[in-house]
């Protein structure tokens, strides 16, 4: 703005000197034309036509130089429009949000990223901060803006919004922007949103913490079944020594006994993929419906099966057993969710070849769902929201194992009252 104004200053300056320059020129020169080549008594008319000839010669001249200086003064003003919405175009197809503040905290400028991603159809340019967001989050970016304007500084800041589909954090770059006049100057910024860096993050530390505890229950579980085995062992050679003594009995629940926890160490080798691992091309959905007649006896009548499964599917490789183990153990994870009764749904899908696990199975239910705390822990081994002696927490850590062991990737989205669905990821077959 200030260079502007100098600019057409200069100009003004510019035409005034040229008049007064042939202004003083013509009164000069005529006016020794006229003592020399004409007599006295005609100096009156002649100088009337002089004073005429004067005004309409500067006029024109006036004019001419006027004429200049508008075009050069809407050329520049063409050439700065021209650069603003160069400027604005550039700035709006940023996949980043950009904003420029004044000391106050009024937005001056903010381009279309920001805007679709905080403030929809409202304008923001005038707006203040503390219009847009909540008041700690204000007072924060107030803080950050007042740390860039006293130190004239960059500076860098992660910051975090409630969404209705989750948490999003981005990362904010203040830079002070000077204005050219004294001492003041506008806050400029960038904002990038680093929600899935985040999600990245905790999934590297969410797998390592699982094949940390991975390794740990794989070495329990493969010592405690070799002591197992003998265990059971010398148990059935007494109940076949004894038979149908009381003794024998006793060495037969002892036998009991030890196969039930064999099974219990064999679930803790499913999770750290210690089990023997037999893969072979299966058609998912013929081992989901194949598992329709397992599961029947084991839902309660009041929790209705739906199935959607992709006919155009095409097979994976996979071990059977463990493929029956994930689709067992989802589906009774989804009935101990729905103790009054649900849907109870199975679907399979095709993503894009280009994907890295591109067929998917979700096994979704409408039960009580679960919060975030729950979510981070769901696949831990022994862990369990269900009431003491009504779980052990193996299942899903089993299907976390299985689908490991498979090259698969499991998921799950889930909402308090909402109910869950969690989604196992598979490669296709060549």
């Amino acid at each position: 703005m200030g260079a502007r104004l100098v600019g057409v200053w200069r100009e003004t300056l510019r035409i005034v000197g040229i008049y007064l320059l042939a202004g003083a020129i013509w009164i000069g020169l005529s006016d020794l034309v006229l003592w020399r080549y004409f007599p006295q008594e005609s100096w009156p008319t002649v100088s009337v036509f002089k004073g005429i000839f004067f005004v309409t010669a500067t006029g024109l001249l006036l004019a001419v130089l006027l004429v200049r200086a508008f075009s050069s003064i809407h050329r520049s003003q063409r050439a700065l429009d021209d650069t603003r919405k160069r400027f604005t175009l550039f700035m709006d197809n940023l996949p980043v949000a950009a904003f420029l503040k004044d000391a106050g905290g009024n937005y001056l400028f903010v381009n279309r990223f920001l805007l679709d991603r905080f403030a929809g159809d409202q304008p923001l340019t005038g707006s203040n901060t503390r219009d847009i967001f909540p008041r700690e989050t204000a007072d924060r970016f107030a803080a950050d803006d007042r740390r860039v304007l006293d130190t004239r500084l960059v500076h860098e800041s992660e910051v975090c919004f409630d969404q209705p589909s989750g948490p999003e954090y981005w990362l904010v770059r203040r830079f002070p922007v000077p204005t050219g006049n004294g001492d003041e100057a506008l806050i400029g910024g960038v904002a990038i949103d680093i929600t899935e860096r985040h999600r990245l993050d905790e999934q590297i530390r969410q797998t390592g913490k699982m094949e940390a505890l991975g390794r740990v229950a794989g070495g329990i579980a493969h010592d405690f079944n070799n002591m197992l085995t003998v265990v059971n062992g010398y148990a059935s050679l007494l109940h076949r020594e004894l038979g149908d003594s009381p003794a024998g009995r006793k060495a037969r629940e002892i036998q009991i006994v030890g196969e039930k926890a064999a099974h219990l160490t064999h679930q803790l080798l499913a999770f750290s993929r210690k089990q023997q691992h037999q893969p072979e091309r299966l058609e998912l959905n013929r081992v989901i419906r194949e598992m329709e007649s397992i599961l029947r006896p084991l839902i309660p009548a009041h929790v209705e099966f739906v199935f959607a499964l992709d006919p155009t599917l095409p097979p994976i490789l996979a071990d059977h057993a463990q493929l029956q183990q994930i689709v067992l153990n989802l589906a009774l994870n989804a009935r101990d969710a729905m103790p009054d009764g649900g849907i109870l749904s199975f679907e399979t899908r095709k993503l894009p070849a280009d994907a890295a696990r591109p067929i998917h199975l979700t096994v979704r239910d409408n039960g009580h769902g679960m919060d975030a705390a729950v979510r981070e822990r769901i696949f831990e081994p022994f862990f369990t929201t269900k009431e003491p002696g009504k779980g052990i927490g193996l299942g899903l850590a089993t299907v976390y194992g299985a689908v490991r062991q498979n090259g698969g990737a499991i998921k799950v989205d889930s909402e308090p009252g909402r109910g869950a669905a969690f989604t196992v990821s598979f490669s296709q077959a060549d």
